[in-house]
């Protein structure tokens, strides 16, 4: 009975996340460029161009460390900065999951909660 119940808790994850990840790659544009995600490529920039680091970069979640460092193997396009802080983002998703099935201790309660941090307009226009 428990392994059933595991199954149908992950066939639901899976589901939650694509819907997260599905919505976030479709937001995708190459006219639309937010602010946080402007900071973060332009702070990687600044890490990549002028060697520098600040402090700053640790209170962003330290993504535009993250992000110099693969974009220290690409082209160092907005498009490529995009893409990467977009997975990045999808990668965080099962985290958020994880966070809120240990706080809450109830499998439902954590993926109504996940489904709504994954579709929230803020999280996905900041990816």
């Amino acid at each position: 009975m428990k392994k059933i119940n595991n199954i149908k808790e992950y066939t639901l994850l899976l589901l939650v996340l694509s819907i997260g990840a599905i919505i976030r790659l479709y937001n995708l544009n190459t006219f639309t460029f937010y602010p946080d995600s402007w900071s973060y490529y332009s702070g990687a920039l600044e890490i990549l161009n002028l060697n520098t680091f600040s402090i700053a970069y640790l209170t962003q979640e330290g993504t535009p460390i993250i992000l110099s460092f693969f974009l220290s193997f690409l082209d160092k396009t907005v498009q490529n900065a995009q893409l990467i802080i977009t997975l990045y983002s999808i990668i965080t998703l099962p985290l958020i999951y994880l966070i809120f099935k240990k706080l809450s201790n109830n499998v439902g309660i954590s993926l109504v909660g996940s489904l709504i941090f994954f579709i929230s307009s803020d999280f996905v226009f900041i990816s």
